[in-house]
């Protein structure tokens, strides 16, 4: 570029300085040679004729000064002015300042050259000025979309990697880095480094999905495998990527992503389990056991046999006990199955009560020593529980044809364990029974003795209203089971000291409820069910469940309802003492109408039920 700058400290000669100085000499070359011409023309002619040549050499050299300052004058206002502006225009430009107005600046006059040149240097400046404005706005643009891609890169959580092919060198960002707990610059930073990270047995799958995208057999790469993080466990990401290759189509870069799964990889492995295994005892679910029905009834795993098992007395349990406890019954009864049998069996849970078994390639004298080690561990839980009777009734098939079809060879097992069931269902009811009525000794609804003096006095004053010896018996039985129902009342309400709530007060009227299911599930005390169920019944019909009153309660019900009050009220509690036989009479007489019947009650205070049960205690 020509050097048009002024001369200061840099030394640097403009073209304006150089013209003052070249027209200075043109000026002072005349005065010389009129110096010159008028001392030697004294010198030859003398004073007079000098001056009159010098007149003629003053007006050539004036009006040669003259031409030289014009000259000047033009140089600056026709060639310096617009190259100075030209070079202002140029600092401009070159200091940033693109918006300078050039055409502000050039003059309408001067060399046809230099304008154009002002105006061929303005057009380039406003080109380059146009070129900068539009890069400036792509550059906005392209910022807004990075700052788009980061945020959506951050709203998703996933991080970002580029693949060097020709130097095998790795980028990752730091989210790629920090879901495998790596800082800033630390981890794989090599494609090798990073396939060295991959689980074993996922190393096969994700190198043959990465050759069959870099030969483009798939248009993309994507792969889930686990991959070794900071702290020496493996973590499960979902990594995907595309190639760029040459004209010659060599891959020479890929770039992709990287997201962490193990969340969903946890979900998908809980809801697989779910889906075939029961969710109360863990075991295998009905859908599942069908299906291993399929998968072993191609005849390779004969002599295959199948075991059915049902929980016997599980409703009621959960009728006397509720649910919770039927659940507990349940899940032991799954835990000793689980236990029992070998690991390549298939135990499931394929109802409410039942299990099943798949046991292939094993002998029927295997299967009948498995039945008795079952119901050995069975009675040995129920020697270390108190909370229940476990009681189980089984069925076994076994088929050594490789034809056989395992759909009805689990209909025989399923046979053979109801004829069992059925075989032993009064023992089971009995044995049942007899739990729950320990149970509700052991919980101590009732004073030591209490059913049996009840039952004492029921009897006793049933003969003296002269109902049959049948009924009196079956009065006996009531006294002993009508607060059986009590088993599914919770103890912190039946032990409450004070006074019950409303929501507590109903929860314990249930159990002439609860004691009717019970009753009528064990055929032993089913005849007196509905004597359970009315039992609570008052003579004004404010008693519960039904409301009944008057005749239309039991006489059974009637008369149990008298002597379990005089009993209660002559026995000690905890939250306090036995009232005396007078107070006691004197209180059913004043309930008489009301809770108790007035003719038994008039009867029952004519006899002096202290004899009564004076052998009982």
């Amino acid at each position: 570029m020509v050097q048009v700058m002024e001369e200061d400290g840099d030394g640097v000669k403009t073209l304006r300085s150089q013209l003052l100085f070249w027209g200075f000499l043109l000026a002072l070359l005349p005065a010389l040679l009129l110096g010159s011409f008028f001392f030697r023309g004294i010198q030859q002619v003398g004073e007079a004729g000098a001056y009159i040549e010098l007149n003629a050499v003053l007006m050539g050299t004036a009006g040669i000064i003259l031409i030289v300052i014009l000259l000047i004058f033009w140089s600056f206002y026709g060639v310096i002015g617009p190259l100075r502006q030209l070079t202002e225009a140029a600092k401009a430009i070159r200091e940033g300042n693109f918006d300078y107005q050039m055409e502000a600046h050039v003059q309408s006059k001067g060399p046809l050259e230099v304008r154009e040149l002002f105006y061929t240097f303005a057009r380039m400046a406003e080109k380059i000025n146009m070129q900068i404005r539009f890069l400036e706005k792509a550059n906005a643009v392209l910022g807004q979309k990075e700052e788009r891609w980061q945020l959506a890169l951050q709203g998703n959580k996933d991080g970002i990697w580029d693949w060097n092919i020709f130097t095998n060198e790795m980028f990752q960002s730091d989210r790629c880095l920090e879901i495998f707990g790596f800082e800033p610059n630390e981890g794989p930073s090599t494609r090798d480094e990073l396939m060295a990270t991959v689980h074993p047995e996922d190393l096969p799958a994700v190198t043959r999905k990465l050759t069959d995208h870099l030969e483009r057999l798939a248009p993309y790469y994507e792969a889930e495998y686990r991959r070794l993080c900071k702290d020496g466990l493996y973590k499960w990401v979902l990594d995907r990527g595309q190639a760029l290759w040459d004209d010659e189509g060599t891959p020479i870069r890929m770039a992709g992503s990287l997201t962490d799964i193990a969340e969903r990889k946890q979900m998908e492995e809980k809801l697989i389990y779910f889906s075939m295994r029961d969710s109360l005892t863990g075991l295998y679910n009905r859908a599942y056991f069908q299906e291993e029905l399929r998968r072993l009834n191609d005849g390779r795993y004969v002599p295959i046999a199948v075991i059915v098992c049902d929980v016997d007395g599980l409703k009621l349990y959960n009728d006397s006990f509720g649910h919770l406890l039927g659940d507990r019954l349940i899940k032991k009864a799954a835990e000793i199955l689980a236990n029992t049998f070998r690991a390549g069996d298939v135990v499931a849970r394929i109802g409410g009560d039942e299990f099943a078994v798949l046991l292939p390639n094993i002998s029927r004298e295997t299967v009948e020593k498995t039945i008795i080690r079952l119901q050995n561990s069975i009675s040995e839980a129920n020697e270390q529980n108190d909370e229940f009777l476990l009681s189980i009734s089984t069925g076994m098939a076994i088929s050594h044809d490789k034809s056989i079809n395992l759909t009805r060879l689990f209909r025989e097992a399923d046979s053979d364990m109801y004829r069992e069931k059925n075989k032993r269902s009064q023992q089971i009811r009995a044995a049942i029974t007899r739990t729950v009525v320990r149970l509700l000794e052991n919980r101590d609804f009732v004073a030591e003795g209490h059913t049996r003096r009840v039952a004492e006095l029921c009897v006793h004053l049933a003969a003296e209203t002269g109902l049959p010896v049948e009924q009196r018996e079956e009065l006996r039985l009531l006294a002993e089971y009508h607060d059986i129902g009590k088993v599914g009342i919770p103890n912190k309400i039946l032990f409450k000291h004070g006074p019950l709530s409303a929501a507590e007060l109903r929860e314990v009227q249930r159990h002439s409820e609860i004691g009717h299911r019970i009753a009528l599930s064990v055929a032993e005390i089913r005849p007196i069910a509905e004597w359970i169920l009315k039992h609570q019944e008052w003579w004004d019909g404010k008693g519960y469940p039904l409301g009944l009153s008057g005749d239309e309660i039991p006489v059974e019900c009637r008369i149990l309802a008298i002597a379990d009050a005089y009993d209660t009220m002559t026995s000690d509690r905890p939250y306090r003492q036995a009232m005396s036989h007078e107070e006691a009479m004197l209180e059913l007489q004043r309930c008489a109408g009301s809770q108790f019947d007035p003719f038994l009650v008039n009867l029952f205070s004519k006899s002096d039920p202290r004899h009564w049960v004076q052998k009982v205690g």
